[in-house]
């Protein structure tokens, strides 16, 4: 510790002896500095203050309906581009800065200048802005400052309506393009369940349903023809035990008979409940209820023409044994007759059920893919016509957002401050500058006066002599006239005081004519002398 004190000591009698060159460097730099400060020109600020309200009356009450054609995001956006080189470039020729240029390259460091000079500030919780701008001409930047508003809020409204325009656009081009999608689709839909008729499924049932149902009917049909087979062996047997007993003759007639089973009677059933369940839906008046009507009554009528003519057939083969047979004997054979006809009607549903059951089952490796293309084709048309109902929606929500903000502007700007200037200059802070220049003077002119003292190091006792030759000091003599040295050096020291006073001193005075016209010291004045 005791040595670095030594060492710091040491450096600072060397400054302490190159002292002059402190004197020569000071009164060089401080009042050319001084000198540079003081023409600086006058800066004057001008300000604006704008407040943005995104939040308009109708948001809560369309909040739902319209889309949000204006957000936050949007508005940080739009501060941050506000000053790209095309509005740059807009706001000098606005506030005709652009007249005091004579060349494009004097213009273009007009708009670099612009760029970096304008400042705009902003709150973190509130949407307030300010516009801030610095220049000698303070009616040039309160211009710069009006026309940096003026463009942020021209802007900033024209980027809504043309964000809002070019929507509908899309909007109305992609409606176009998915309605002749629509088309296209419902067209390949429409032929494919025309080509596959016959294996899609209809109101309710797949294939593997239809199927099954033919497979049922086949098997009921075939249980009804072993049990019509099984009465006609019964009543053949009964017709043969009875036509062996003597019976008188009565006359017999041909009776036509409505219980005569025909092939169309479950054909007709299955309408007859088809048009009930229907009836309770619809009116008579609905085309699949008339289309019913009218397959019904053509089978009825085929139904009627059926039953005469079984019903004459077994009229012919009676006949003969009208005048030999009793009525009840008449009765069996007409019996065993209906039950041939209702044999040979059930093997033709039969063989008509199992042509049906052969068919589909036939088709059985193509239902797969057949449903699998259907519900492809379903799914492409749904996702299709999903998307197209949104777009529908979206196209209506931005219709009433436009009208909603043609109302209301989407965004309303509150200018809070006007742009203006402030009386006094708000710059260059020359006594931060003064300051400077007189620190920075005296500060290299010490760093001059070290630098030397260690370039041609000065003795000033026995230990600095003995630690530069490195060999050991024995005594030190006094100087002969040491009191003529000694007022030798307290002269220096006081011209040297006085240099450096006489140069606090102006520095001083500087300091004194900037704070007089300082706001604050005009406002202590004032309240001094109201005093």
């Amino acid at each position: 510790m005791k040595e670095l004190i030594e060492k710091a000591l040491y450096y600072i009698k060397g400054v302490w002896m190159k002292r002059r060159f402190i004197i020569i460097i000071a009164w060089i730099i401080c009042p050319i500095g001084w000198l540079y400060v003081m023409q600086m020109p006058d800066q004057y600020k001008a300000s604006a203050r704008v407040y943005v309200d995104t939040d308009s009356l109708l948001k809560p009450l369309l909040r739902g309906l319209t889309v949000e054609t204006f957000k936050d995001q949007q508005l940080n956006l739009m501060v941050k581009t506000l000053l790209s080189r095309p509005n740059v470039e807009k706001i000098a020729r606005m506030a005709d800065l652009d007249i005091l240029t004579n060349s494009s390259e004097e213009f273009d460091k007009l708009v670099d200048s612009l760029s970096k000079e304008i400042k705009i500030g902003t709150t973190k919780r509130e949407k307030i802005f300010t516009i801030s701008y610095q220049q000698p001409n303070p009616e040039s930047a309160k211009s710069v400052v009006q026309s940096v508003l003026t463009i942020f809020v021209e802007d900033t409204l024209g980027e809504t309506r043309t964000d809002t325009d070019n929507a509908q656009r899309f909007l109305n081009q992609q409606i176009k393009d998915f309605e002749k999608r629509m088309t296209a689709d419902d067209a390949a839909l429409t032929e494919f369940k025309r080509q596959y008729a016959d294996l899609l499924p209809g109101k309710g049932n797949s294939y593997y349903d239809m199927l099954k149902a033919e497979e049922t009917q086949l098997e009921n049909t075939q249980l009804q023809l072993k049990e019509a087979q099984t009465r006609l062996f019964s009543a053949r047997i009964q017709l043969e035990d009875e036509e062996s007993l003597p019976v008188p003759q009565v006359q017999s007639q041909a009776v036509y008979n409505p219980s005569i089973i025909t092939q169309y009677d479950s054909r007709l059933n299955q309408l007859n409940q088809m048009l009930d369940e229907m009836n309770l839906r619809y009116t008579d008046k609905h085309p699949d209820i008339i289309e019913l009507k009218r397959q019904i009554a053509d089978l009825v009528q085929k139904q009627r023409q059926e039953r005469a003519e079984l019903a004459s057939i077994n009229y012919q083969q009676s006949r003969p044994a009208e005048a030999s047979e009793s009525p009840f004997v008449q009765s069996l054979r007409l019996n065993v007759s209906q039950l041939e006809n209702e044999i040979a009607s059930l093997k033709v549903r039969v063989e008509n059920y199992q042509d049906k059951v052969a068919k589909l089952q036939e088709k059985v490796h193509l239902v797969p893919k057949v449903e699998a293309d259907l519900a492809a084709l379903t799914r492409g048309y749904d996702i299709t016509k999903g998307q197209y109902n949104q777009l529908l929606e979206r196209r209506e929500s931005a219709i009433m957002s436009q009208k909603a903000g043609q109302s209301t502007e989407g965004v309303e700007f509150k200018v809070i401050e006007p742009p203006r200037v402030a009386n006094d200059p708000a710059g260059p802070n020359r006594i931060i500058l003064l300051s400077v220049v007189t620190l920075l003077g005296l500060g290299l002119g010490i760093f001059v006066a070290f630098a030397i003292s260690q370039i041609k190091p000065i003795i000033t006792g026995p230990k600095e002599l003995a630690a530069m030759i490195k060999i050991p000091v024995l005594g030190a003599i006094s100087h002969s006239n040491i009191e003529k040295m000694i007022q030798v050096k307290r002269r220096h020291n006081i011209a040297f005081a006085l240099v450096i006073i006489a140069l606090l001193c102006i520095y001083g005075g500087l300091l004194v004519t900037q704070t007089s016209n300082h706001p604050f010291v005009q406002q202590l004045k004032t309240l001094v002398a109201a005093t």
